[in-house]
């Protein structure tokens, strides 16, 4: 129930604020599970994506700011925990509990989103992808939907608590992405390398086509 609070007056508030161009909100569907998988150059991301489907997200969030909410707005830390999020810490060795809580999501039917870049470090250049997500679509055997993210960098850059910018966002949301032939094989490292920078290749092109528009 909290989420959908939320997520009203985020619709309500920021839509007003951003003045959001969505474009492909219908390739997101209305139930069963997806893999949201979208650029990551602002703290502020999660709060756009989630304009892009009335349906709950899952999101991961740094094992820190969930538990101690460093390195982010003071609610933020109360908000991940009150909408259920998933805390990961990173590193290859250290990931596993989170991922397999996101496959257990999504074999549930869930929505569950990831920014396979990992960080925001790159700012708006869009940087090499993790190989979670790939991991992650194999083993639960589920599409991948690709979303360029335009004009988010700098909105709430970290340890920020108020809004530093106020641009016009524009959301590009492709379509899904099946790698069927691939499903099972999530522990070949050349398979699933080549299935993250894929998805952002996709991730990229949608961008570009929505700068200008």
């Amino acid at each position: 129930m909290l989420y959908y609070l939320l997520w009203i007056l985020n619709i309500i508030v920021n839509g007003i604020i951003f003045r959001p161009k969505i474009i492909g909100k219908e390739n997101i569907p209305k139930k069963g599970a997806a893999i949201i998988a979208a650029n990551h150059s602002d703290v502020s991301d999660p709060i756009f994506l989630c304009m892009t489907t009335r349906r709950r997200i899952y999101y991961f969030c740094l094992h820190d700011a969930y538990y101690y909410g460093k390195n982010a707005p003071a609610m933020v830390k109360w908000i991940l925990r009150w909408t259920n999020q998933i805390p990961v810490i990173q590193g290859q060795k250290k990931s596993g509990p989170a991922i397999r809580k996101a496959i257990k999501l999504l074999k549930d039917g869930r929505l569950f989103a990831i920014f396979p870049e990992g960080t925001v470090k790159g700012g708006e250049k869009i940087t090499e992808a993790h190989r979670g997500v790939a991991r992650i679509a194999l083993e639960s055997r589920t599409p991948i939907i690709p979303v360029g993210l335009v004009n988010t960098y700098g909105i709430l850059p970290k340890g920020k608590n108020i809004y530093q910018k106020i641009p016009r966002i524009k959301i590009h949301v492709g379509k899904p992405v099946y790698y069927e032939k691939y499903y099972d094989k999530q522990n070949n490292r050349r398979i699933t390398k080549f299935i993250a920078d894929d998805v952002m290749n996709r991730i990229e092109k949608l961008c570009t086509e929505i700068r200008d528009v």
